[in-house]
């Protein structure tokens, strides 16, 4: 892939009076290595996947968003990277970050919506956009969670990993197919 010619999801978003949000997301082949004690792991473009995720905000007290990406191959070779973010944005109708990549080209999504048992996060979940356009389920297979109370703060945050699958309808009648793409989810609750 020409890395110059893949196109980033940039946004700015109004998150309360006086409050914004900043995102800079992309997804992008890797290539590399990890050593990890006398084990080697190598990272090769042609299979492994990362999205770039650089967020800076200025929340209200009470925030909360649920949050999913992905990113993989499709049964056409395709490099397919997917952003849902359902959060406290305001205007989600036109101003959201939710994209699907393929093959670097972003192509802009509607605004997100998580089904899923807050009291089970590794039962599997729903994700879809208010206008139809996807339909992807998520199957976990692990989590990473906090949940911290100190007197005024608290945060009650789940990330569970795993497998994507399912479809999504690009505005020309296209039909992208996920099979299988590993990345994760976020439910998070908090007060700063």
């Amino acid at each position: 892939h020409d890395l110059e010619q893949i196109q980033p999801l940039v946004v700015v978003l109004p998150v309360g009076p006086n409050r914004g949000m900043y995102s800079h997301k992309v997804a992008l082949p890797i290539e590399g290595s990890i050593q990890v004690g006398d084990r080697r792991y190598e990272a090769t473009p042609d299979r492994c996947f990362a999205i770039l995720d650089i967020h800076k905000a200025h929340y209200p007290r009470h925030t909360w968003w649920n949050w999913a990406t992905c990113a993989g191959r499709d049964a056409e070779g395709r490099l397919i990277g997917l952003n849902l973010t359902h959060n406290v944005a305001k205007d989600e109708e036109r101003l959201n970050e939710n994209g699907l990549w393929i093959d670097g080209e972003l192509h802009h999504l509607g605004p997100a919506r998580f089904e899923f048992d807050k009291q089970r996060v590794l039962e599997p979940w729903r994700l879809t956009t208010t206008d139809g356009a996807v339909d992807v389920h998520f199957e976990p297979a692990g989590e990473r969670c906090d949940d911290i109370d100190i007197g005024p703060i608290r945060s009650v945050f789940h990330q569970p990993y795993g497998r994507f699958a399912g479809t999504v309808k690009l505005p020309g009648g296209d039909v992208v197919t996920l099979e299988d793409l590993y990345g994760v989810c976020e439910d998070h609750d908090a007060k700063w």
